[in-house]
Formats: C-alpha cells, structure tokens, sequence
C-alpha cells in the first residue's frame, strides 16, 4: 500500500477503526470484470487490505464507508439521470465506482474515477447535480475526512475551484 494511503487511513482510524473484509481480491475482481475497468493503484489497495467487512460508520466523521461487495457504478447505484438534472460532462457515470457515503446516504456519496482519463483516481461528490470532484486522490479523500472539510460537504456548490 501507497504510504500516502497509509498514512491518511492511519489518520482516519486513530479514533476507531474498521475490520478490514478479507474479501478485497474477489471484490477486485468483480469489479474489474463487471465494469470492464482497471482500478487506480490506491483503490485497489484500500480494496485488497483495508476496506471494512461490511458498512461501516465512523462515529467521529460520520461517513459510511462501503463493504466492498457494495461498491457500484453511479449509474448502478443512482440510475440515469433525468434530461433536466444538470450534469458534469467529466464524470461518467458508468466510470466511477461509489464507495462511500456522508451520514448514510444523506443527499450525497463518493465516487472514484476508474476510466484511464486525466481524472483517474480523483474522487466526485455525487447525489448533487451536477456532480463535482473533490479529491484528487483517495488518499486525499480520506484526509480531508480526518479534517471534516467543507470541500466534502457543500452539496449546494461552494467556492474552492481546485481540488486537493
């Protein structure tokens, strides 16, 4: 595993952490096949040794991170959208996989890019229209978890115009 992921998984369960599944290379996988993608390096590490045996809560952030047999496409998970629904034409639907969610599916989940596009590895907030990215890595992600940063908790829009 990337010590950078490492790191921020360390930061995320100081407080409590997650039994990790076990099942991570069958998830592998399935995902890989169903989809017909190849996982970023980092996702398919946090798959193989770190994601929970099932859902699992963090008391202290309040994300739900997701069983990896859970894990899905957005269309898969949210269906298509409707004509009016404003999109983001940099996130495809069918290319990124959700893996987690805020407050269990209180308006608004994560995201990962798996396409071989510039956007590989970067994590989108998806339930808001249009979808936005917010993370460039799930690295990332996890830290600004640790920092319960408003970049994962603006459903309405917000200022930042960058992703870290």
């Amino acid at each position: 595993m990337d010590v950078g992921l490492k790191n921020a998984l360390d930061l995320l369960w100081a407080y409590e952490q997650a039994p990790p599944s076990g099942r991570g290379l069958a998830a592998v996988g399935a995902l890989e096949s169903r989809y017909r993608i190849q996982l970023p390096d980092d996702f398919r590490a946090y798959l193989l040794e770190a994601a929970p045996d099932k859902d699992w809560w963090h008391d202290q952030y309040y994300f739900v991170l997701w069983a990896p047999e859970r894990i899905k496409s957005i269309s898969d998970e949210c269906g298509e959208p409707k004509p009016e629904e404003p999109l983001n034409p940099q996130i495809d639907n069918d290319r990124y996989l959700v893996f987690a969610d805020f407050l269990d599916w209180c308006g608004y989940a994560y995201a990962i890019c798996c396409s071989e596009g510039p956007d590989r590895g970067k994590v989108a907030m998806i339930g808001t229209r249009p979808h936005r990215l917010v993370a460039v890595s799930l690295a990332s992600f996890f830290k600004l978890m640790t920092e319960d940063s408003m970049r994962l908790h603006s459903p309405g829009g917000d200022h930042y115009t960058d992703i870290t």
